[in-house]
């Protein structure tokens, strides 16, 4: 059965601490794979309320901006900064 009051986030591979940060704040966590396709991962991030990207995989980035939800990109942010990112985009 689905948690209805958790937000689902997809983070790309490669992310864990941005990860375990947003799973600590209680966030329900999803890899977005480090070969992600405009076909290949859209499911995963179709169902997210956000998506992180790291900013260096351009397929990634990609499908992330093909997704009519929240993309942040993480390059240069600590994960405390990427969560309160997340939080003020998805209410």
């Amino acid at each position: 059965m689905k948690n209805k009051g958790k937000k689902k986030v997809a983070v790309e591979e490669g992310l864990s601490e941005v990860a375990q940060e947003l799973k600590k704040s209680g966030f329900e966590v999803a890899t977005l794979g480090a070969n992600a396709t405009a076909k290949g991962d859209t499911d995963t991030t179709q169902k997210a309320d956000a998506v992180i990207v790291n900013g260096q995989n351009q397929e990634a980035v990609k499908t992330a901006n093909e997704i009519q939800g929240k993309v942040i990109n993480a390059k240069n942010l600590s994960p405390n900064q990427v969560k309160e990112e997340v939080k003020n985009k998805v209410k």
